[in-house]
């Protein structure tokens, strides 16, 4: 049973590893998007 639980906890590591880079990709957008809106509004234009 000690074997099964070693097999486990790559399993989950990923798993946490890969909602640490969602948030992290969440947050690096998100910032993007915010200074996107900053540059709209002091400059007056939109890139779209």
């Amino acid at each position: 049973k000690t074997s099964e639980g070693l097999e486990e906890k790559p399993e989950k590591a990923s798993g946490v590893a890969l909602i640490i880079d969602y948030r992290l990709l969440w947050e690096y957008t998100g910032i993007n998007l915010i200074t996107l809106s900053k540059v709209e509004r002091t400059y007056g234009f939109s890139g779209r």
